[in-house]
């Protein structure tokens, strides 16, 4: 059993691209991150890489954007995605976690971007992004 948890999870790390258009792999992967925000903030960048999948369905997309777009609201509210002047004093991992944290919400802003000058996504598609980025303009604001 847990070796066949620990495959199934490099299997998954070594070809994200693949498990990324399994929907019930996304649930699980937006599920674990809202458990457990710091814990499983590699996640992240699976769920970025499901938006950014051209071959990602509809759904997986929605879903992908919904549980970032709930776990970067609430890393604005706890503080960790202030900048660097904005930050009280800290240690370095923290540190080093917000830095990386701001590059994950940037390629995530830049996903919902393209989401939004694709002409081949669909209006719903179009629609979760634009609330996505409305609800980051409102946090960062």
């Amino acid at each position: 059993q847990t070796y066949r948890n620990t495959h199934s999870t490099l299997a998954y790390l070594i070809q994200p691209a693949a498990m990324a258009n399994d929907l019930a792999a996304i649930h699980k992967l937006v599920s674990s991150l809202q458990a457990n925000p710091k814990a499983n903030a590699n996640n992240v960048v699976h769920l970025t890489a499901a938006i950014n999948n051209p071959s990602s369905t509809e759904a997986i997309v929605r879903a992908a954007v919904q549980g970032l777009k709930v776990y970067f609201v609430g890393a604005s509210q706890d503080g960790d995605l202030c900048s660097d002047d904005a930050q009280t004093a800290a240690g370095e991992a923290q540190d080093v976690y917000r830095q990386w944290l701001r590059r994950q919400y940037a390629s995530y802003i830049s996903a919902l971007l393209g989401l939004l000058t694709g002409a081949q996504h669909p209006a719903s598609i179009q629609v979760s992004a634009t609330s996505a980025l409305m609800e980051a303009v409102r946090c960062e604001g």
